[in-house]
């Protein structure tokens, strides 16, 4: 068997192979393997994927037809969170993220550069501004791709928007309260009259200087920037208390929780522990 025949038989492919059908062999195999702590396998796998490519290099490039599956997955997508969005504004678009996680799993390319190229286009999807839907766009390819957890994020304002709403959401209620108010409110059509600007002036201002990166892709540029017009004769408003962090991270939400769950459920053992220690010992001596 020659060093081809080994590269597919490695990859799971029986037989003749073009460069779609490699891809999503070396798409499947991967996901079985821990890359992190068996890089042996990984290298072997990667060698092979790498060798069973070159053999297609030589061979006619394939229809427009067939490289356009991540822009047909992009279209559908785009159609998915219109349809689930239906364009209303409301406050919370998390409600629509399951939903918008299956469409993803649905209609994600089996192709490993067909797949990046379909990130990609949803990261600059992203970038050209708010529509009703694109929030929860933002969570679920976030959470389906695994783009905090593995540090893959499309692009870096992607990543900056995903970890300034992880602060937004850390933030108590009295500052987070108001700022989720602004972001609802510059979701809707109407100008605000002067005693929403003078109330929500200084919550404003912090949604825009705190969190630009965000603000440009859950709320409406064009409200943002004419509510900051009609709040200017107000002058500089006051400075909005807030929890920022001293480290430069981004987290994920599920990554965050089981830790603090784990060292309350250390706590409630050791109290437990310490109870059964006094009372067995009281027993000793009466």
């Amino acid at each position: 068997m020659d060093q081809l025949s080994n590269a597919l038989t490695r990859l799971g492919i029986a037989g003749a192979a073009d460069e779609k059908s490699i891809r999503a062999a070396y798409a499947r195999e991967l996901k079985l393997i821990d890359q992190e702590t068996d890089i042996d396998s990984f290298q072997s796998l990667r060698a092979a994927y790498e060798l069973a490519m070159s053999g297609q290099r030589a061979k006619p490039a394939p229809s427009p037809a067939a490289e356009d599956e991540a822009q047909e997955a992009l279209d559908w997508i785009v159609a998915a969170v219109a349809v689930i969005s239906g364009g209303r504004r409301i406050a919370d678009e998390s409600i629509w993220v399951v939903e918008l996680v299956e469409q993803l799993a649905e209609r994600r390319p089996a192709g490993i550069d067909d797949d990046w190229r379909f990130q990609a286009a949803i990261g600059t999807l992203l970038l050209q501004g708010w529509k009703p839907g694109h929030e929860a766009l933002l969570i679920g390819a976030t959470q389906y791709f695994r783009w905090a957890e593995e540090g893959t994020w499309p692009n870096d304002q992607v990543a900056e928007a995903w970890f300034e709403r992880f602060m937004l959401h850390r933030q108590n209620e009295t500052v987070r309260g108001p700022l989720v108010r602004v972001i609802r409110d510059l979701r809707q059509t109407y100008e605000p009259d002067l005693s929403r600007l003078r109330r929500d002036h200084r919550y404003l201002e912090h949604l825009a200087t705190h969190y630009a990166n965000l603000a440009s892709m859950i709320v409406d540029a064009r409200m943002l920037e004419r509510w900051r017009e009609l709040a200017a004769p107000l002058g500089t408003p006051a400075i909005v208390l807030s929890k920022m962090p001293a480290v430069r991270t981004v987290p994920s939400y599920e990554a965050s929780a089981p830790a603090s769950a784990n060292e309350i459920f250390r706590i409630i053992i050791l109290v437990i522990f310490a109870i059964y220690s006094i009372t067995d010992t009281l027993f000793q001596f009466s």
